[in-house]
């Protein structure tokens, strides 16, 4: 793809000529007719206007019902468009391939995701109840069914909150997120995981686990626990009160040999597609020090306390890739981190991108991930619009797919926040023009979305399950 390399400020740009731009034009106006503008003209500067495709190493998009070619435009490491080349449909453009400019083209593979979180009953079940059977299972038929009749083929359920489980674990608690009291088990007897993969693959959705790692309790306390969680039996050593919650110290071996011993059950009892694991590893930080004193002592061999963390969930991600690899070599694991790294570092994300570093916040590497291959793929959390640029959906998920970022090439799937919509405004149309966006990188491994969550969905909020149907209008297998 064509770059240009400038050192002025920021823009977008817009032209009406050849193939290849042979000049700039400085941007600061939408007012500009686009379709008889001449090379040169001022067009816009915070826009490049909703891109659909990736064709012949360039973007097509559409501005004020017109379509043009774009070429990548870099600036001091920051990429923006230049348009280049009307394509008036009168002349024929992509008769051939039956292609309409401004309309997204499926491809014949892609994840389509969407988390269904059972933590505090976000997504499922609605509330809790000890003989809920009847109840959770018609709940959960109609995310399936929405998930469906939206083209959509996996979810990510939420198995294990915090040290608990949503299936008859035969090493953890029941969830109080289903019974209403960890540890009491559902009556009559189910097993919502099982019930779920039979139901969900019937219908050609994936199920992927979904567990976190160290998080035990969502109060600062040990009340309210099993006799079985692992705080309060083989792991009573290893636990932490810090901050809002209780945590299970990630720099204890016994921490990551109890978690492995529950992905291979899993892994080894239920036909799931993958396991995954969100955003949550060492706690995220507050005032306060993680009280890790102890273990750190006894286990830090002389490495820097952050470098030593970082290890500890480097080596724990590494392990549960080989584990899932030995028991389930069909399985995938997968992880989708914060959706910003390392803002203004070398090693990290270019300006203008800013934000919360979780590498050094909470100690979680995953560009090292992707350096090792760990990960068979990747779904960070884009939570942000394509605008601004300083989190832009666009910028971050290019540079997820960028050599520096990804040289193996490891299918990156972004994670996209439905609940933006209802809660800061965001029309739905940003849900579909960021799929899309995805897309225009499926040469560079972008492979799908992840949806968080499915109770947007299920209930069309706002209107966005009506633009996932109008971008994915076909079944298609998961990536």
């Amino acid at each position: 793809m064509l770059k240009l390399l400038i050192t002025t400020t920021f823009f977008i740009y817009f032209c009406k000529c050849g193939d290849a731009p042979p000049n700039i034009a400085f941007c600061s106006t939408t007012t500009t007719n686009i379709r008889n503008a001449p090379c040169g003209t001022v067009i816009d500067s915070a826009s490049p206007g909703q891109c659909f495709r990736t064709l012949e190493g360039r973007q097509v998009c559409s501005l004020s019902g017109a379509s043009y070619n774009f070429w990548e435009l870099e600036n001091s490491g920051s990429p923006g468009w230049i348009a280049s080349e009307y394509l008036d449909p009168a002349d024929g453009y992509d008769k051939a391939a039956g292609r309409v400019p401004g309309e997204s083209i499926e491809p014949p593979a892609e994840f389509r995701g969407a988390f269904i979180a059972t933590v505090s009953n976000i997504d499922w079940p609605s509330s809790c109840n000890p003989s809920g059977i009847t109840e959770h299972q018609a709940q959960m038929t109609a995310y399936l069914d929405a998930l469906q009749d939206a083209n959509m083929n996996a979810i990510l359920l939420q198995v294990r909150t915090s040290g608990d489980a949503f299936y008859n674990s035969l090493i953890e608690p029941w969830s109080r997120y289903l019974t209403c009291t960890q540890g009491s088990s559902p009556s009559p007897p189910w097993d919502p995981l099982e019930w779920i993969i039979g139901e969900a693959h019937s219908k050609g959705i994936e199920v992927h686990a979904w567990l976190n790692p160290y998080r035990a309790n969502l109060s600062p306390s040990f009340s309210g626990l099993a006799s079985n969680h692992p705080c309060l039996s083989n792991l009573a050593s290893s636990c932490h009160i810090y901050d809002k919650y209780l945590w299970m110290d990630p720099g204890a071996p016994e921490v990551v040999d109890h978690l492995i011993n529950v992905i291979s059950d899993i892994l080894q009892r239920y036909e799931v597609d993958g396991i995954h694991f969100d955003d949550y590893f060492y706690p995220y930080p507050s005032s306060e020090e993680f009280p890790d004193d102890s273990t750190y002592a006894q286990y830090g061999d002389g490495m820097a306390r952050d470098d030593w963390r970082r290890d500890n969930v480097n080596k724990m991600v590494a392990r549960v890739s080989q584990t899932v690899k030995a028991l389930k070599p069909d399985a995938k694991f997968s992880i989708s981190p914060f959706g910003i790294y390392r803002p203004g570092h070398p090693e990290g994300m270019p300006s203008p991108i800013v934000g919360f570093d979780p590498y050094s916040g909470i100690y979680a590497d995953a560009k090292a991930w992707l350096l090792d291959g760990l990960v068979d793929f990747i779904a960070p959390q884009l939570y942000w619009g394509i605008n601004p640029a300083s989190q832009s959906y666009n910028l971050l998920f290019d540079w997820w797919t960028s050599s520096v970022a990804n040289p193996l090439g490891i299918p990156v799937m972004g994670a996209t926040g439905l609940y933006k919509v209802p809660d800061q405004g965001w029309p739905a149309e940003e849900i579909y023009m960021q799929v899309d966006v995805t897309r225009g990188y499926a040469q560079r491994n972008g492979a799908g979305n992840v949806h968080y969550s499915a109770k947007f969905i299920r209930d069309n909020t706002n209107g966005i399950t009506t633009q996932l149907k109008a971008i994915y209008k076909n079944p298609v297998p998961p990536y």
